[in-house]
């Protein structure tokens, strides 16, 4: 007997000691999968916000350079540079170059935030944005309104830029009375006739990044967790300073720590950019953190998500495996003592004591499983290859009006009816290990949509086979999503007649070009989902009339040069106002292409070849389409033939042929 007990207590010693080894492999190897995963997750989305911060900066130097290279701009500065007493009694070229600066300021966004905003007194103002343009000895010769002066530090950058003869970005800072802004800085060359090339002046802009770049660090996180953040972060001698707004309410510039913390993911991600690793954010909080090197500015991005939220689930599963071994190890325990304290017993007696202890553990796991499957929402249902019930959880039992036992040895006909078995015997019998499909069926008088799951799974001992469905009710998410399709057709239908109100002249204009970039997308075979945006943008590519006075739109006359201007800003207008709308396509983007033509002659940006969408492409064409064949308060309408004509003889330069020849398809078809 001592022998006995002692080999039964190292039994257990052993099964415990390998069960918790287990264990702790196992846990080790799930949060070493979560940290993989999240090393995955957070260097994509850091690559993508990186991606959009160059983007953005490069998108705005080169506007500038583009600006310093105009041919017009660098004789006038060169002019006034040899002709320095002209430069007051001489207007002409400084006007010039002040519209020239107010208009490219106003194309490419070195404009204040809210440009149309008057000051109540006589006094001078600084704007967070602006645009001006200096002599080489650092004179201002034309600038938009509110430029902040130059600063001694300002000064020096400027000379610097003058010196290096290339552009330059100058580093986040903040002025009295502004708010952060970035500066860029592009020396302006003169015609040189004998080779030598010397900059005659500069060019400085100032952005203030609250206004267009920050957004696009927070857009389209959320979804993975409230502790995921993006922000940007930079070296300041012994200082790490948060350039960008963070959680918590801290605005930007406003937060410095030490970078000899090394515990700090913003000091460890600046050491060493693009690594993943674990330390503590601006708050104190656990994160695990990925980060990539803005190199043209010396910024670090910095893409984090909060260690309790990220790891939570590989957590709470070694907590639930942990409590599992403790009470499977009492239940073995508890067996074991049994068994040794009855070992004595005659074998009839130990064999009906043991089957009767076993019995009780397999109620006791039954009523367990029973107790957790009738407090699922989800349907659970189990069949045999004979389509026979062998199980079905409270919740599927409730659907069909019967008890769980009373639906136990009854076929799924029998059950649910033809109709609804045919579909699931379908679904499950499709011989896959695993599988899902979302599926409608009709039980008890009632129309469900499921997200159903099937498992095939071993039964019985002559290798047959029994099916494991859950069903996931999801009517009521569905139902949602169509109310909410229904009320963005209802909005959509609103702003349209809101359109047609505001220029009876293109009454109904939206709803024909609509319609017409429905049939080329038909006949272009674009996606459904390509197609809808298509239709969307389409319905609303007049929204930016709204805008417009209807004196103007109704007008017969003439245009001034101003009115022509504001009718140009139409779709940029329209762009505007869907700026901050979340469709699930490019409906804005899509908008601003609609004057746009291939050989770079549109407007309001002057887009050419593949800088122009297929969708803007069908938009261009049928609108001009429509509205060739419309009358207006300043001419009559065309017939088809002539627009069609006209279409024709601009292809390959203002509109896409492949489209303009779906067009006549179309229109040749419906006139016969």
């Amino acid at each position: 007997m001592p022998k006995t007990k002692t080999t039964l207590i190292a039994a257990v010693t052993l099964l415990m000691s390998l069960a918790i080894f287990g264990i702790f492999k196992l846990s080790a190897y799930e949060r070493q999968r979560d940290m993989d995963n999240w090393r995955i997750t957070l260097g994509a989305l850091a690559d993508n916000k990186t991606q959009l911060v160059n983007n953005w900066l490069d998108s705005h130097l080169a506007s500038l350079v583009e600006l310093a290279e105009n041919p017009s701009l660098q004789m006038y500065v060169q002019y006034l540079e040899r002709n320095k007493e002209n430069r007051r009694e001489d207007p002409a070229q400084l006007t010039y170059l002040k519209n020239l600066i107010e208009v490219t300021a106003i194309r490419t966004g070195f404009t204040p935030a809210t440009p149309n905003q008057s000051i109540k007194a006589n006094v001078s103002f600084r704007e967070d944005q602006s645009l001006a343009l200096y002599t080489s000895d650092l004179i201002l010769l034309a600038a938009t309104k509110g430029v902040i002066p130059l600063t001694d530090n300002l000064r020096i950058d400027m000379a610097n830029g003058l010196a290096a003869g290339k552009p330059t970005l100058l580093k986040m800072e903040k002025h009295a009375g502004t708010s952060p802004s970035i500066s860029f800085l592009v020396p302006v060359y003169g015609l040189q006739k004998n080779g030598r090339k010397e900059p005659v002046g500069i060019i400085h802009g100032r952005l203030n990044p609250s206004t267009s770049l920050f957004p696009l660090l927070t857009d389209q996180v959320s979804a993975l967790g409230k502790s995921i953040e993006t922000y940007l972060v930079r070296t300041n001698g012994q200082l790490i300073t948060y350039l960008s707004p963070l959680q918590g309410g801290h605005p930007p510039l406003s937060k410095q720590l030490s970078s000899n913390d090394t515990t700090l993911a913003a000091a460890m991600a600046l050491q060493q950019p693009g690594t993943f690793g674990i330390g503590h954010d601006y708050s104190g909080k656990q994160v695990l953190f990925t980060s990539r090197a803005i190199d043209s500015m010396n910024w670090c991005l910095i893409q984090k998500i909060n260690a309790d939220d990220a790891l939570q689930e590989s957590r709470q599963h070694s907590q639930f495996l942990t409590w599992t071994l403790f009470l499977l190890l009492l239940l073995t325990l508890a067996i074991i003592t049994v068994v040794w304290k009855h070992g004595v017993s005659i074998r009839e007696q130990q064999a009906t004591k043991l089957l009767r202890s076993r019995t009780r553990e397999l109620s006791r796991q039954t009523n367990l499983l029973n107790s957790i499957s009738d407090n699922m929402s989800d349907l659970i249902l189990l069949v045999d290859e004979q389509d026979t019930v062998l199980f079905m959880n409270q919740a599927f039992a409730r659907v069909t009006n019967a008890s769980p036992d009373a639906t136990i040895n009854k076929t799924l006909t029998a059950l649910l009816g033809p109709v609804p078995a045919q579909t699931l015997q379908e679904f499950y019998g499709q011989n896959k290990q695993v599988h899902h499909k979302s599926l409608t069926l009709s039980l008890n008088t009632h129309q469900y949509d499921f997200l159903a799951t099937a498992v095939t799974i071993d039964y019985g001992q002559r290798g047959g086979k029994a099916y494991l469905v859950s069903l996931h009710d999801v009517t009521k998410l569905n139902e949602k999503l169509r109310q909410n399709e229904k009320l963005l057709k209802q909005t959509i239908q609103a702003l349209m007649r809101a359109i047609d109100q505001h220029d009876p002249y293109s009454a109904n204009h939206s709803a024909k070009t609509a319609e017409l970039v429905e049939k080329i997308a038909l006949s272009m075979n674009l996606s459904d989902h390509d197609r809808q945006g298509l239709i969307i943008a389409a319905t609303l590519c007049n929204l930016g009339k709204l805008s417009i006075p209807k004196d103007l739109l109704a007008k017969t006359g003439t245009l001034t040069p101003e009115e022509k201007e504001l009718l140009a800003k139409e779709t940029s207008f329209a762009a505007d106002m869907l700026a901050d709308v979340d469709f699930s396509w490019p409906v804005a983007e899509t908008i601003s292409l609609k004057t746009e033509f291939l050989d770079g002659s549109g407007t309001p940006q002057g887009l050419s070849g593949k800088s122009i969408s297929k969708a803007g492409r069908i938009l261009a064409a049928a609108n001009s389409f429509i509205a060739m064949t419309s009358p207006r308060a300043y001419r009559e309408k065309l017939s088809d033939n002539k627009a069609l004509n006209q279409l024709l003889e601009l292809s390959d330069t203002c509109y896409d042929r492949k489209v303009v020849a779906a067009l006549f398809n179309i229109i040749e078809n419906e006139n016969g």
